[in-house]
């Protein structure tokens, strides 16, 4: 045997990938239609494991196809919320700047009614000293 021998699914063949025997003459002994017999099985069989591994390979590409879709739209989604929780936050920080003027406002407002007040006392009290000046 000058050449190495590999045996793939119970066939041997040489480095060439061909096959070690030739059908033409049976090399046990007269088992040849037991032999054709048993590749044409194992033909068969590889052919529906082939068919499986197509269908299964449609059916992978396929499921990938929807989740890849899938995936699309929910990155879309999140761009979308994001932009819309920046705004919200916007939203939040112009409310936040907006409650500090009106506080300061309200403030402002507390401050002259108190103002008010003391003028309107300041003017009754300053009323009644020209009544009293008045009436002597």
């Amino acid at each position: 045997m000058a050449n190495k021998e590999i045996i793939i699914n119970g066939t041997e063949l040489d480095q060439m990938g061909e096959s070690s025997y030739d059908l033409d003459q049976p090399s046990d002994g007269g088992n040849y239609d037991a032999r054709v017999s048993e590749l044409n099985r194992k033909t068969e069989s590889l052919e529906r494991e082939k068919l499986q591994m197509v269908n299964l390979n449609s059916e992978s590409k396929e499921r990938i196809k929807k989740l890849s879709l899938e995936i699309g739209e929910l990155q879309n989604d999140n761009a979308s919320k994001r932009k819309k929780l920046k705004e919200m936050e916007k939203e939040i920080e112009w409310s936040e700047e907006e409650l500090k003027t009106l506080e300061s406002v309200a403030k402002r407002a507390v401050e002259l009614k108190i103002e008010v007040s003391r003028m309107q006392h300041d003017f009754v009290d300053e009323q009644r000293r020209r009544g009293k000046q008045g009436s002597k």
